[in-house]
């Protein structure tokens, strides 16, 4: 292992940071240096329970406490160089979960990701509902450091279990769940090799766009005010599209992308007259399934697992909605099986972007877009035989301030959610819900479903 754990003082543990950590602390660091936000990733489930208001209160406290226990990585510190992490006496434990357990009496979900996004390290908000006390809603916040968009579903099912299930911990040698690091589960070296700059410098170099597609702002900005939309699609409508994209031999995640684009595209034309004929954006994969050694997702919570890589992808030329969609398809395949077979090279991507990265923004963000795929695969939806039923989730990377714009989809319990997050500053809420609606109207039309 390249980056392991080493205990440097009793009950005090060190960890070098790898490229994915390295890129993530550069990045906030930076933030906080510019005055920008920093990246902060958000879930939520909204559940109902069998359970009565003050054992419920409990279970969900003494839950997020085992889950620090499990889950060491989400209490450490991080700096430029390392992560560390201390052994704490029960009154820390106590005073811990204080400090990152938070209750709401009189806040939404929406407000609390708006207002309460703040804390570099995991937060759990819970939103007790006033009128019927047998439910409620749940907002888990950090900076993306500490995990990625398939990484809060896990964390919510493993956290629900063990609210189903009490499970009762004691502190003292809980270092043997510290997690492993992202490059050492890979088998990637301390620092890249030559080859693999090489590989990262023809994915960078041939990704670069001097005009793409991009989601028009305001002409005259607002004050910020950070928000999600989402859109729910039946479970008829999604079971169209999913037949429809296997006999047109594209996946679900290239039609939405490209249908994504499309609209933005001709968004920006209406705006300006022109069609960009180029898009580019930060494409996310996630690599567990690319991992060499042994790995629990339902552990190691407080790393991030996943890799954003910047793709370009042509968009004129006469090409239709299925050339798009095909050649998106082909791309999340191809890129996907040859960093499982070879991860060589995602490292290096990491360092070659951390000045772009980090550095001060000029300009409007091409949007980010992560397909989530099945969550049902990684959270389950009741839990002890109904002691606690989950009754919606989602995932976002919040857009609190700045440009950035991101753009998710999933399916659960059968249908499929598509989730944007956006800064009302710079982007109009009615717009953007137009944009939402118009994206499943392409993907249907594309599709040929009536």
């Amino acid at each position: 292992m390249n980056f392991p754990w080493t205990e440097i003082s009793p009950g005090h543990f060190r960890q070098p940071l790898d490229s994915i950590g390295k890129l993530w602390s550069t990045w906030y660091y930076n933030d906080v240096k510019l005055g920008r936000e920093p990246l902060y990733i958000a879930s939520y489930v909204k559940f109902h329970t069998l359970l009565e208001a003050d054992e419920l209160q409990n279970r969900l406290q003494n839950a997020w406490k085992a889950m620090r226990y499990h889950n060491p990585g989400i209490a450490c510190t991080v700096d430029g160089f390392y992560r560390e992490y201390k052994v704490p006496s029960e009154d820390e434990v106590n005073t811990w979960v204080s400090a990152t357990f938070k209750t709401h009496q009189h806040k939404s979900a929406d407000n609390v990701a708006r207002e309460e996004a703040k804390d570099f390290h995991p937060v759990l908000h819970f939103i007790p509902d006033q009128e019927h006390k047998t439910r409620g809603e749940l907002v888990l916040l950090s900076n993306h450091f500490f995990n990625d968009g398939r990484g809060e579903f896990y964390f919510w099912d493993s956290f629900l279990r063990l609210v189903a299930e009490p499970e009762s911990v004691t502190f003292g040698d809980e270092s043997k769940y510290l997690p492993c690091a992202r490059d050492d589960l890979l088998r990637l070296p301390s620092h890249p090799t030559i080859l693999a700059f090489l590989k990262a410098a023809g994915i960078v170099s041939g990704s670069h766009v001097p005009d793409p597609v991009t989601a028009p702002v305001k002409k005259d900005k607002e004050a910020d005010h950070g928000c999600l939309k989402r859109l729910i699609l039946t479970e008829s409508q999604t079971a169209r599209i999913a037949d429809a994209c296997k006999r047109k031999q594209v996946s679900v995640a290239g039609a939405f992308k490209a249908a994504h684009i499309l609209t933005l595209r001709s968004l920006q034309k209406g705006v300006d007259g022109y069609a960009r004929d180029e898009c580019v954006g930060l494409e996310m994969l996630d690599l567990r399934s690319a991992f060499k050694g042994p790995y629990n997702p339902h552990q190691g919570f407080g790393t991030d697992y996943h890799v954003f890589l910047p793709a370009k992808f042509e968009v004129g030329n006469n090409k239709t909605f299925l050339d798009i969609a095909q050649d998106m398809t082909n791309w999340f395949r191809e890129t996907r099986k040859s960093f499982t077979a070879d991860p060589e090279g995602l490292d290096a991507v990491g360092h070659m972007m951390l000045q772009t990265l980090t550095g001060p923004s000029h300009g409007p963000i091409p949007p980010m877009f992560s397909s989530l795929g099945i969550v049902d695969g990684l959270m389950q939806s009741t839990y002890a035989d109904g002691t606690v039923e989950v009754e919606d989730t989602w995932m976002a990377v919040l857009a609190n301030r700045g440009m950035a714009q991101g753009f998710w989809t999933w399916t659960w319990k059968g249908q499929l959610h598509i989730l944007t997050s956006f800064n009302e500053a710079y982007y109009d809420p009615q717009t953007v819900e137009v944009t939402l609606q118009t994206i499943v109207e392409t993907v249907l039309k594309g599709l040929n479903i009536d």
